[in-house]
């Protein structure tokens, strides 16, 4: 990353950005502590932070930062795509699917081998520490998708609409212009075996 193409960028993106209808409103949204209201971003002042930030060493994690400052509005009318990343996409070790119980209208999660997931860990541990005590960062496996759709999907501020994104495939197939890459490089869930 040179500092000329640093500097640039940042310039660039804050001219873009200075005519963005709801830069005030960013700042201070509407709404509750979830859903509409949730995300605050003041963009200006993130914009400055990477610009200012030296221990970028790569483009890669330049560019991501600012996808990831941007993808915190959860507005699908502003993105930003890091170049040359169309081609790549990161998995998961496994397929996860939402299903609704059509006897009591309850949701749960199956895998791809069809089996009902009862909790994913988020952190790249195992799901326990010990017998029966769950590690840190493990959910039950709809509260570890909707976890991810509140952390990660930007395509509206609606909390509903995100948790659909993540259960459609986002949550286990994420394309790098919308997605940070994954912290953790296994994610362990469990399962309930049939009896």
């Amino acid at each position: 990353l040179t500092s000329t193409e640093k500097t640039t960028t940042i310039s660039l993106l804050k001219t873009y950005i200075s005519g963005y209808a709801f830069i005030d409103t960013s700042l201070n949204p509407d709404g509750g502590s979830i859903g509409y209201g949730a995300h605050s971003v003041d963009i200006m002042g993130g914009l400055d932070s990477i610009g200012a930030n030296t221990s970028y060493t790569n483009t890669f994690d330049f560019y991501e930062d600012i996808m990831v400052l941007l993808y915190k509005l959860k507005d699908p009318h502003t993105e930003f795509h890091p170049p040359c990343l169309w081609n790549f996409q990161y998995f998961i070790n496994a397929n996860f699917y939402v299903y609704k119980n059509e006897t009591d209208n309850s949701y749960y999660v199956i895998d791809h081998n069809g089996l009902k997931v009862n909790k994913i860990n988020l952190k790249g541990l195992p799901v326990y520490q010990s017998t029966g005590v769950d590690n840190q960062g493990t959910f039950s496996a709809l509260e570890a998708i909707s976890h991810f759709a509140q952390e990660e999907v930007h395509v509206s501020r609606n909390p509903v609409t995100r948790f659909n994104y993540a259960a459609r495939g986002d949550f286990t197939s994420r394309n790098p212009i919308y997605y940070k890459h994954p912290e953790y490089d296994i994610m362990y869930y469990e399962v309930q075996m049939s009896a």
